[in-house]
């Protein structure tokens, strides 16, 4: 224990572990709060998704996977037998090539950091595919290990023995797992006919608050006969989408203007920090300055558009900070400013209440020190421009998973 120390980790260990403990999203950081509105718009029209997922046959692939695990008599650990056959389960989908979207396809045959089975979990309770304990709680996978468990106990020692779906805390008419499935031949994202017209089945009849449906399950619906419109729309306010959204259509219009107040929001919190750097170092850098005229002249219109009582009535639990910072940079917008100097106690503050010791605004030796770290954490520029863009609201993942199932919706014709 003596050799044990902070020292042994890199500077990208202790990073991606501090992203985590943060609750970044997939790289991008949010140091004043602006994915809280992402979150809540996300849920509200897509719900069950989430940043981490790819492709939409992963749903399948996973109670496949704890079925045939359930039929093993063994007595190694559930959970050490799930992680290798998730492994197995990206060989077989790299065997395929250019097959993108493979979960862990990056560092194969390494194991997965965040498996399949924990991306699409909630996806598959909220989808209809996972079912619910006596508390109406969706089955959780620990609980799922002790069903498996209890029925390995039932079977004589050394024998294998059938478990039907029944058995398990899935809906019984998901379609059977292909006769390969357990083997190492390849595996494809292609939807087969049953699997589509399950998961068509599922995705249209979501329901939001117990009643409403959700523009996931209207867009899911219009598939058939709005596929162009919908998988080439570029955000999730698209005039094409807006059309389609029935009673969603007001909340998407505020959901645009959000996001590109948003954006110009990270453009002037990373103008701040430049502005900063250049007072510690002596600099005169302007990056960032540049990127923040951009996304105002971009977003501008839009941004001072957002009604912000309409938002807080949309999100009550916004904190105070986050309003704060959102009503100054309206008011910075309104008054045609350049330098976004005079915005720098709102974002300070705003960043000092999420983040404390990890700030990079305060004028203090650890605000320093943390801006010190500001471009190995960023990255390189393509990496530091995806810091300032608009909230998407998982546009882009909602469409990747759209254009799998229509895959087989035009091939079913």
């Amino acid at each position: 224990m003596a050799e044990f120390g902070w020292t042994y980790l890199s500077r990208k260990s202790l990073r991606q572990a501090e992203d985590q403990l943060s609750g970044d999203i997939q790289g991008v950081r949010d140091e004043i709060g602006f994915l809280l509105i992402h979150q809540h718009y996300a849920d509200r029209f897509f719900p069950g998704t989430s940043v981490l997922q790819k492709r939409l046959r992963y749903v399948f692939f996973i109670p496949w996977m704890y079925q045939i695990i359930g039929g093993r008599a063994t007595t190694q650990s559930i959970e050490r037998e799930i992680a290798e056959f998730e492994l197995k389960v990206c060989g077989k989908l790299k065997q395929i090539p250019n097959q993108q979207g493979v979960i862990g396809g990056r560092t194969y045959p390494k194991a997965i950091a965040q498996p399949p089975s924990t991306v699409y979990w909630n996806a598959m309770g909220v989808w209809g595919l996972l079912l619910r304990n006596e508390d109406r709680r969706f089955i959780g996978k620990a609980q799922l290990r002790g069903l498996i468990q209890a029925n390995r106990r039932t079977a004589r020692n050394g024998d294998e023995f059938a478990i039907e779906m029944q058995a398990l805390p899935f809906d019984t008419e998901i379609p059977p797992a292909p006769s390969d499935f357990d083997s190492f031949e390849p595996l494809s994202f292609a939807l087969t006919p049953k699997e589509k017209q399950y998961l068509h089945a599922k995705l249209s009849h979501l329901i939001r608050n117990g009643t409403k449906a959700s523009l996931l399950e209207k867009l899911v619906s219009e598939l058939r006969t709005n596929a162009v419109d919908i998988l080439c729309s570029e955000n999730c306010w698209d005039s094409r989408i807006l059309r389609l959204a029935g009673d969603d259509r007001a909340q998407l219009e505020i959901a645009e203007r959000a996001a590109a107040l948003a954006a110009i929001g990270r453009g002037v919190y990373a103008a701040l920090v430049e502005q900063l750097r250049n007072e510690d170092h002596k600099e005169d850098r302007e990056f960032h300055q540049a990127e923040l005229d951009l996304a105002v002249a971009k977003y501008k219109t839009k941004a001072i558009e957002l009604d912000l009582e309409e938002l807080k009535t949309e999100i009550p639990a916004l904190p105070i900070e986050m309003l704060n910072v959102l009503k100054g940079t309206q008011a910075w917008l309104h008054e045609h400013k350049r330098n976004p100097a005079n915005l720098y106690k709102v974002y300070e503050t705003a960043e000092s209440k999420r983040k404390t010791v990890r700030a990079r605004l305060p004028r203090t030796q650890n605000g320093r020190s943390r801006r010190d770290d500001w471009d190995a954490e960023i990255g390189s520029v393509e990496e530091q421009r995806a810091q300032t863009g608009p909230l998407h609201y998982r546009w882009y993942i909602v469409r990747n998973l759209l254009s799998d199932l229509h895959g087989e919706l035009r091939g079913d014709r």
